[in-house]
């Protein structure tokens, strides 16, 4: 969308002042004692999936099944299921511990503040991976919808998270987060309703223009068709062949291979693309390897989700073990009927526009579609609620992840107070919005699964081990954490640098959590084993408060005290 739009931009104004109203009228104090009360089940679930429901893994969610088709529809699936794994294997466990943070977690179960510093380092690099797309993507969809500059909306949401987490308004926000989710729902259900009337009614979408010059990244061999002569700046094979640099595309079909780079001119018409499907008896190559593909998404989702920060905070504003069970399975539905949303907008865009996935962000699916394919008024009418609610989407997510990163760095590196925790703050947003200014634009639904991916290749070892094994050792955890959270950092940093990748390599480098979480959990099993006269002191009575009922624990701690 080009230039300014009135409806995007005061969709926008109504979301920032209802936000800063609200954090305004927050007291420090107040909001602390409204973060310590326990609340119902219900509506820390309704909190819970309103932080999970960042902006990134909406939209990236709807420009992965996009781009890649139903592969990407297990995203939704391992995430889900993630939840159900944390159900059964730690979450009780963990809030029986007392252990506020994953950092706090570790010191107490391992009683080493060295392996304190590694789990605060895994927590901060999956942090600041999943702010990256996070901030780029509330740039571009204000850019996109709104006509504004992409640090415009960068500005918004760091001024916006920053006073909220400053305030003191993030400590006690339960029943508005509660309220946020289902704003969010019916401004991202309502638009989505609108398209598939029109669409059915026959409505076809008028053909897309780069808005600017813009490079493509290509991942998989993909076959477009061009209407008209075309000349583009190709890095990579082109119709079977290496080309650097000018290459004139005539009308009709052309394959551009995998690994390549594209380079398409402003206002050029946007190519209509599909992949191009191989014969059976094709050599294999890194994006033929779909099946590891999918599993190593679902690995990143189910494990991943263990180790998000902030799900450990939401755990402690219910008042047991068995309300944190219900808060998660109550989560579990309530997303389970939001993620097929931006799976219907993927599907959508799939079907009645996929040139759109070679305009450079994928993710802008979801928020061009109503543009695309609805008529008149009603397009601004709908791209507005969406606005609004990707916008919430993206704040409170940010919101959440600033927040566990500030409790981190404070209490692990600055020595904790108020003062270190808005420190913490500061440092939580000043490293992705520097490594904004490097890495250039990324999709969203590939860097989110990186960010999965660390804490499945590091944290989720650390917790399964920790409240499961009473073997596992400080060195062992270090160990694992340092080899499996290391080895995926080294490939978001080869995603990054861009290849070409040969064969397999490109498949790990883009799917590192299949391989990376084994590693974690076999070196910290491993080397547990080695040091095993370095086992920490008091694990049985850590392995007991973890796994007795919680009212055997408190008459047994009532007792030692008298």
């Amino acid at each position: 969308m080009s230039g300014l739009s009135l409806p995007g931009t005061v969709a926008v104004i109504v979301v920032v002042t209802a936000m800063v109203v609200v954090a305004a009228l927050y007291r420090p104090r107040r909001a602390l004692r409204d973060g310590a009360r326990p609340v119902t089940p219900g509506s820390a679930a309704m909190a819970l999936s309103d932080e999970y429901l960042s902006g990134a893994l909406i939209v990236g969610f709807a420009g992965l099944v996009l781009v890649s088709g139903v592969h990407s529809l297990w995203l939704g699936v391992g995430a889900l299921a993630g939840l159900v794994l944390m159900v059964a294997l730690v979450a009780a466990p963990l809030r029986r511990s007392g252990a506020y943070t994953l950092s706090d977690f570790t010191e107490w179960r391992l009683g080493s503040r060295k392996v304190r510093r590694a789990a605060s380092a895994c927590v901060c690099f999956a942090a600041w991976v999943y702010l990256l797309p996070q901030l780029q993507g509330v740039g571009l969809t204000l850019t996109v919808t709104a006509g504004l500059p992409q640090w415009v909306g960068v500005a918004v949401v760091v001024g916006v998270v920053t006073l909220a987490v400053l305030s003191g308004r993030a400590r006690g926000m339960t029943a508005g987060q509660a309220l946020q989710f289902w704003a969010k729902l019916v401004a991202v259900t309502l638009p989505v309703v609108a398209v598939l009337i029109f669409a059915g009614a026959g409505h076809r979408p008028d053909p897309t223009r780069f808005a600017a010059p813009t490079d493509v990244r290509v991942t998989q061999d993909v076959a477009i068709q061009v209407g008209a002569p075309l000349t583009v700046t190709a890095t990579g094979r082109v119709d079977g062949l290496p080309r650097t640099g000018p290459v004139r595309l005539g009308p009709g079909r052309h394959v551009l291979g995998a690994g390549g780079r594209v380079r398409f001119p402003q206002n050029a018409v946007v190519p209509r693309a599909e992949p191009v499907r191989r014969p059976a008896d094709a050599p294999a190559t890194g994006r033929a390897h779909t099946l590891y593909g999918v599993y190593s998404l679902l690995a990143a989702m189910i494990l991943g989700t263990m180790g998000l920060p902030f799900l450990v905070l939401r755990l402690y504003t219910v008042p047991s073990a068995r309300g944190v069970r219900r808060t998660l399975l109550g989560a579990l539905g309530l997303l389970s009927l939001f993620l097929l949303l931006p799976a219907l907008y993927g599907a959508l865009g799939h079907a009645a526009a996929p040139e759109t996935a070679l305009t450079g962000w994928p993710d802008g699916t979801l928020l061009d579609l109503p543009n695309r394919l609805l008529p008149g008024p009603s397009a601004e009418i709908a791209t507005a609620l969406l606005v609004a609610g990707v916008f919430c989407a993206f704040v409170s997510g940010t919101t959440a992840i600033v927040l566990a990163v500030a409790s981190t760095i404070s209490q692990c590196l600055l020595g904790g107070g108020v003062a270190s925790f808005r420190a913490g703050a500061v440092i939580a947003l000043m490293v992705p919005l520097a490594l904004m200014t490097v890495v250039g634009p990324v999709s969203a639904g590939v860097v989110v699964p990186y960010a999965f991916a660390i804490a499945a290749a590091s944290l989720c070892p650390l917790l399964v081990l920790g409240v499961w094994w009473r073997r596992l050792t400080g060195i062992g955890a270090a160990a694992g954490m340092i080899a499996g959270g290391g080895a995926t950092v080294a490939c978001f940093a080869g995603y990054l640098v861009g290849g070409p990748w040969p064969g397999w390599i490109a498949d790990l480098v883009l799917h590192p959590a299949l391989a990376a979480a084994p590693l974690g959990f076999l070196v910290m099993w491993g080397v547990s084993l080695l040091t095993a006269r370095r086992a920490p002191d008091g694990t049985g009575v850590a392995m007991a408060r973890m796994h007795l009922p919680e009212a055997v624990v408190g008459v047994a701690t009532a007792r030692r005290q008298s």
